[in-house]
């Protein structure tokens, strides 16, 4: 059998091959880690900086907002002013209710009274803090109060509008009234009772 070697050319070109792969190897090593820095310093830090530059401008700008800066009008500011207004508006409303003829009372989200005018404290023959709570329930008949107070709570849970009757003895006079309340329900976005006003009118029993 015929074994062909190579020519000599055709070595010289094999070994020449080798020569350059290893070559190559050998400066590839050794420029990786100056490679890898370069990338990191030229490319990379400055991408991350370009990206994260703007973000912590725009985070000082808010902290600024939010802090008192030499007497100019900040977010903090605003907000404050926003809340103080709701109070004022709160406290005007209060004095309205506090001062109308028509018996009215606040309930909170558990159907507990957490506020009452003179007038309806007039009609039950009752101070405020005797009104308060669940305490105007203890006016009614006693025949009513457990019907009442459950029709009450009952309609919290899922009505805008609350409409009811009872009889209510005056803590003073004891004087039976035949009373009608309405009252409106706010509640959030889910449904929740926030809060309940109403008010009372006697119905005439003729």
């Amino acid at each position: 059998m015929d074994v062909h070697l190579p020519t000599k050319d055709t070595l010289y070109y094999i070994f020449l091959c080798f020569g350059l792969i290893g070559s190559m190897y050998g400066v590839i090593k050794i420029l990786k880690p100056v490679m890898k820095n370069w990338y990191i310093n030229n490319i990379l830090k400055p991408v991350i900086s370009d990206c994260i530059s703007p973000l912590s401008k725009k985070v000082d700008q808010i902290l600024t907002q939010l802090t008192v800066n030499g007497g100019s009008v900040t977010v903090k500011d605003d907000l404050t002013n926003m809340k103080n207004s709701i109070n004022i508006l709160r406290s005007e409303n209060r004095a309205q209710l506090y001062l109308s003829d028509s018996p009215t009372f606040i309930n909170d989200e558990t159907g507990k009274c957490v506020f009452v005018n003179d007038a309806l404290c007039d009609m039950f023959g009752a101070t405020k803090d005797e009104m308060l709570g669940f305490g105007w329930s203890n006016f009614l008949l006693d025949e009513e109060k457990k019907i009442k107070t459950e029709n009450f709570a009952r309609a919290l849970k899922t009505d805008m509008n609350i409409k009811d009757s009872y009889h209510v003895k005056n803590g003073i006079t004891g004087e039976i009234i035949l009373c009608e309340y309405i009252a409106t329900v706010t509640r959030d976005k889910v449904g929740r009772p926030i809060s309940v006003i109403g008010s009372v009118k006697k119905i005439n029993n003729n």
